[in-house]
């Protein structure tokens, strides 16, 4: 049976898989309004290539990092797969180099406020920090970025993922893989006053 793949952490990103993990189909929608979207586009994914819902056995999706909203709206569309009886995998675009075996490295994104966040990872030890933006070099070409309009410099997370699916959606169903979505702050952090 076919997997479905969704990311709406950063931009809309939808895939359909084989039984195999290849794709079939793989696209990346500069939309930015998710929660209108998303659900055409799995219908129409569904519609070419004459499949029904009840006809995939798993969704895979992208749990962070991303602003509230846009995480929330494919990890919401996945809860409610998953009360449904769908097999639900997750993971954050940080952990895809981890798991496609890159030992060490480092991940930056667009946190709003005028922050950058940074995740870091050497074996098994990690970092993750927010820094302001005037602190960041973007001219580092050794970071791993889900932002490539931000970043275009650094290795792209959807590159990873488009290359490399076996590897990936394997292990995600091998291990169970469900990441807790995963946001820059906390609420409280994300809603305090201005300090100005």
């Amino acid at each position: 049976m076919n997997s479905l793949f969704l990311d709406t952490s950063n931009q809309i990103c939808i895939g359909l898989l084989s039984e195999d993990f290849e794709w079939i189909e793989f696209k990346i929608i500069k939309e930015k309004k998710a929660s209108k979207a998303l659900h055409g586009l799995i219908q129409d994914i569904l519609t070419t290539h004459r499949l029904e819902l009840d006809e995939i056995k798993n969704i895979f999706y992208i749990s962070g990092p991303g602003s509230y909203t846009g995480v929330r709206v494919a990890h919401g569309l996945c809860e409610v797969l998953q009360w449904q009886s769908f097999d639900v995998y997750s993971c954050r675009h940080f952990d895809i180099p981890k798991l496609l075996g890159i030992s060490k490295g480092s991940f930056a994104s667009k946190a709003f406020k005028r922050e950058i966040f940074l995740y870091k990872w050497n074996e098994g030890q990690t970092d993750q920090t927010l820094i302001s933006e005037d602190e960041f070099d973007t001219s580092s070409k050794e970071f791993y970025t889900c932002d490539v309009d931000s970043f275009p410099n650094f290795h792209s997370t959807y590159k990873l993922i488009e290359n490399h699916p076996q590897k990936l959606f394997s292990l995600l169903l091998e291990n169970s893989s469900k990441s807790e979505v995963f946001y820059y702050r906390s609420l409280d952090e994300e809603f305090t006053k201005s300090k100005s």
